[in-house]
């Protein structure tokens, strides 16, 4: 399906700071960004959903058991205001993921009671507390840490002796053991954790979104594309797309370190065409609004697009005018469905979460 809303901004912003020293926009402009897709059919392995199809088994036979400490009062420090007339509160949560993995994270709820319910990925940098833009703000919402990752799943092996950049490497001989592969199962088990605490009944529709960006948005969308229990998905500036191309590109991020490493070991691009968020989203057919960035020199734009451009399902795509890092210009010459209904200033405004659930809830195409 095309993507049916178009919003955001035209051109790529300037002034990172410090500078890059390369071009954070590839030489790409919107138009170029555009035709950014996932490798064709042919290109992909040719066990690619058998894989994939075994991985959703594994993720779906877990039993988690979630074990919850108690609750505490929580107020949102970051991210868009919550509605808090009632106010939230938080607990730590510890969960068994594929392979017999222990992971942490942390359960979110309303107090005055949820009506839905949010996964919410997470950045190469793991975290640190709860944080998440966009979610919907009567929303149960499980924070899962990916394994390897701080703070909360620093499981023996998986990059937390080596450093957590080097996370991208662990396990990449095969796709049954790279450490991104399986975060993206262990983003698929916290939806399992979330529909339990949540505690409906199996007929009961609640809506269940995830919300993830770069690490969490390339991973999420390989989560999605095997986990038909998620209606929908918001996702940022994503990672992991159109491996191919990636690691030819120079940037500031985790993909260098895949992009040097491969340079010295070609038979990697194997693992790696598993792990294509690009790919992934060929099969991902839900609602999506997605965040990709014109300027970016951590996750270059050409990925972000393949990946948001190849998505089956409805799409509203808001380009931003950059991704990561800090910028001190940039071009407020946005298209716009109704400026006065986000959030943020120019450079980050992106819709608001009333108007992403609604999206997600009844996708409509964009009335110009």
């Amino acid at each position: 399906m095309p993507i049916i809303r178009k919003t955001g901004a035209l051109t790529a912003a300037r002034g990172l700071t410090p500078p890059a020293p390369f071009d954070p926009t590839y030489g790409y402009s919107l138009a170029d960004l555009e035709q950014c897709g996932a490798p064709q059919p042919a290109e992909e392995p040719a066990s690619f959903d058998r894989f994939w199809g075994g991985l959703r088994e594994a993720a779906r036979a877990v039993d988690p058991v979630p074990t919850l400490g108690p609750w505490s009062p929580w107020t949102y420090e970051s991210g868009f205001p919550k509605n808090d007339d009632d106010g939230y509160e938080i607990a730590d949560l510890t969960y068994t993921s594929v392979g017999g993995a222990q992971l942490g994270g942390w359960v979110v709820r309303p107090v005055g009671g949820a009506t839905q319910i949010a996964v919410c990925g997470h950045g190469y940098g793991g975290r640190e507390k709860p944080e998440c833009d966009d979610v919907a703000p009567d929303a149960l919402c499980v924070y899962p840490v990916a394994r390897g990752l701080p703070t909360r799943s620093l499981v023996p092996d998986i990059g937390s002796e080596i450093g957590q950049t080097h996370h991208v490497l662990w396990g990449i001989d095969s796709p049954r053991t790279y450490a991104p592969i399986l975060s993206a199962a262990d983003f698929s088990v916290a939806a399992t954790v979330a529909l339990e605490l949540f505690e409906a009944p199996p007929s009961q529709n609640v809506p269940l979104t995830y919300h993830g960006g770069s690490f969490g948005g390339g991973a999420g969308i390989m989560a999605l594309s095997i986990d038909d229990r998620f209606t929908g998905a918001v996702v940022s500036v994503p990672t992991f797309g159109n491996q191919m191309i990636r690691v030819t590109q120079q940037c500031e991020g985790s993909g260098q370190i895949v992009r040097e490493y491969v340079a010295e070991h070609p038979e990697a691009l194997e693992t790696l065409q598993y792990a294509d968020a690009a790919s992934a989203a060929r099969r991902v057919r839900v609602p999506v609004v997605a965040f990709p960035a014109l300027a970016d020199g951590v996750v270059p734009p050409p990925g972000q697009f393949s990946v948001v451009n190849s998505i089956a399902g409805p799409v509203w795509r808001h380009a931003l005018a950059s991704g990561h890092g800090d910028w001190n210009d940039f071009d407020p010459d946005l298209r716009s469905e109704n400026p006065s209904d986000w959030a943020g200033d120019g450079q980050v405004a992106r819709p608001s979460p009333r108007r992403i659930a609604e999206f997600l809830r009844e996708p409509t195409p964009l009335v110009v």
